[in-house]
């Protein structure tokens, strides 16, 4: 009896990065009824990212994949380049077949000369309306895809969001002759409404930054009503009308005609946290399916997790690295080098830590603040029993941090130690310890699909300021010394005067958590894309190491598997990973995005 094979769900993924949601529908379930018929991206190192996982995908022997893991596997730049040639000349089609799904290289999405128009305020022309060469192909493929495909079609991706967060709203206004108005990334959504009415897909996911639902234009109207009033597509036919839902809690009510009710914006908003993703990430992802379906009565099925693994469960088997040090030449940072500054750093800041006039210092600068912030006047008498409090606090916490500095001793293998490589780094075991198997099992079979690796990749750390190791330092110890707190991490007023930065903000409390360490037994900060420009805010608690995370372990919080290999340098591989939906979060939006189609019967229960 023959039996017709069910079609695939094909999906558009368009702003794609290097492919954190594709990955989630992608490998949602063995199997997976996702199948990704096209992958937009501009940015030529994030496109490489996604072409070589779209070639991954296809990879469906394991003498085909070995070829894949000799590439990621390669330690030298010659290395890499030969094993390249070599996988794709006996992989030619399916290499063929990736790049067909990436559109062969970087597409963007707008008109670049439209939105440095709309940037200096210089009025629009007919002609900037066109679709340029880029957009053009893009919406061809789109074409394409419409009228080949047999199935249900959906559509994934989100804008750039840099002037929707907060931070980026924040930074950008300092700025001279900022103007919101004329920033295109506010508008790059109407890209993503383009393709909607090109596809007209079965259901989007459209996914962006917890800002946007604050963000406001220069006319004060909120950026985040805009969207959804505009995501509905209005002007199409009604049968084609869209009603916006959200993934995180069950509409308060459901209108004919309107679409789904909700109480607040924030009711859009998803922790990660709670779908087992280890960082306090916060996203507004929407969904948006045809009216002609009918209404959706459910959310995703998520619960506050009290077993997220800590940062020292996730990292602490990937191999230790040393520091770099920026201030002397690549070929003088030797490890003997490097352990003369560590033990100078470790003696100086215990130096630091039992000065006297730092202490007092301290206690003046928290006395100041402490007066600044209240109306009271204080007679002597109560000003010097407030100061005895500073100082005893002030006591407490650098004796508790000298304590664990005291503590730290090089390793015997600190002699042999690496800075890592920025390709791969072999090792016998880079996985887990069996407990993390047990108490996460889901995600640790997410993140350890096989054992071909024989060692991690994106695996370098950075080269640090001798001021800044210092910090670093003594973060580290800091908060391994207040592990008991739920912010282990010091403050801009914990530093001593000695390693305050010079920086204007530092004293104003504005960037009071610049320099954050995260302790083991710490669930991890959430990863952003600022890890680019320095690691400050992701400091490892290995003050041994004296270092910030390097790439594999902020793709370790951001749930990529350990197989996902980021290309370009290590800063563009910082911005794809930062930039990213956590995989392990889109795997869970990919099988409730299925749930939905079969209670709708778009797909066969």
């Amino acid at each position: 009896m023959n039996r017709t094979k069910t079609p695939k769900i094909k999906v558009i993924d368009i702003f794609s990065g290097p492919g954190g949601l594709a990955e989630g529908f992608s490998n949602c379930s063995k199997g997976s009824p996702f199948e990704i018929a096209v992958s937009v991206e501009c940015e030529p190192n994030a496109h490489k990212t996604l072409t070589l996982r779209s070639f991954f995908r296809k990879l469906t022997t394991a003498s085909q994949r070995k070829d894949y893991y000799k590439y990621i596997g390669s330690s030298t730049l010659q290395e890499q380049e030969n094993n390249k040639k070599a996988m794709i000349e006996n992989n030619q089609e399916l290499w063929d077949k990736a790049h067909h799904e990436t559109l062969g290289s970087p597409h963007a999405l707008g008109n670049p000369e439209k939105w440095r128009k709309i940037k200096d305020g210089i009025p629009l022309t007919d002609k900037d309306e066109e679709d340029t060469i880029q957009e053009a192909e893009i919406f061809s493929r789109i074409d394409e895809i419409k009228r080949t495909n047999e199935g249900p079609l959906i559509l994934i991706g989100g804008p750039p969001c840099q002037s929707y967060s907060v931070n980026g709203r924040n930074r950008l206004k300092a700025e001279k002759d900022y103007k919101v108005e004329n920033d295109e990334r506010f508008f790059l959504y109407q890209e993503y409404l383009k393709v909607i009415d090109a596809a007209q897909p079965d259901l989007f996911i459209m996914e962006n930054v917890e800002g946007i639902t604050s963000a406001k234009l220069a006319t004060g109207e909120l950026i985040f009503e805009k969207i959804k009033s505009e995501l509905v597509r209005p002007d199409n036919k009604p049968k084609e009308r869209y009603d916006i839902y959200s993934l995180a809690k069950i509409p308060s009510s459901n209108i004919k005609g309107q679409g789904p009710v909700y109480k607040s914006n924030k009711d859009y908003v998803i922790k990660a946290s709670n779908y087992g993703v280890p960082q306090g990430r916060k996203r507004v992802i929407l969904l948006g399916i045809k009216r002609a379906y009918g209404p959706i009565n459910t959310a995703m099925e998520g619960t506050p997790s009290q077993n997220l693994p800590k940062m020292g469960e996730l990292i602490s088997r990937l191999p230790k690295l040393r520091s770099g040090m920026s201030e002397v030449e690549k070929e003088s940072d030797t490890v003997i080098r490097w352990l003369e500054n560590w033990e100078a750093n470790k003696q100086q800041l215990l130096n630091i830590l039992r000065d006297k006039d730092q202490i007092n210092f301290g206690v003046d600068r928290l006395l100041n603040k402490h007066l600044k912030n209240t109306k009271n006047s204080y007679s002597s008498k109560e000003l010097k029993k407030i100061k005895l409090k500073y100082k005893k606090k002030i006591e407490i916490g650098y004796s508790k941090t000298a304590e664990e500095l005291i503590r730290l001793k090089q390793p015997i293998e600190a002699q042999s130690r690496t800075t890592g490589n920025d390709l791969f780094l072999k090792t016998k075991s880079a996985t887990f310890k069996p407990s993390f198997a047990k108490n996460h099992s889901n995600l640790s079979k997410w993140l350890v699909r096989d054992n071909e690796l024989q060692g991690v990749s994106n695996h370098q750390s950075r080269r640090h300021m001798k001021r800044d190791l210092q910090r670093y330092m003594f973060s580290a110890c800091w908060a391994k010394a207040h592990k008991d707190r739920e912010s282990p991490s010091p403050k801009s007023n914990d530093f001593p005067k000695a390693l305050s930065p010079d920086h204007k903000n530092w004293e104003s409390g504005h960037h009071a958590d610049r320099f954050r360490a995260i302790e083991a037994e710490q669930i991890p900060l959430t990863i952003t894309s600022h890890l680019r420009k320095d690691g400050h805010a992701q400091i490892h608690y290995d003050a041994v190491q004296n270092r910030s995370l390097t790439v594999r372990e902020a793709a370790r919080v951001q749930t990529f598997p350990d197989d996902y290999y980021f290309e370009g340098s290590q800063g563009w591989q910082f911005q794809q990973v930062g930039n990213a939906v956590p995989s392990y979060l889109a795997k869970q939006i990919a099988l409730y995005v299925l749930k939905v189609m079969k209670d709708k019967k778009i797909v066969k229960p």
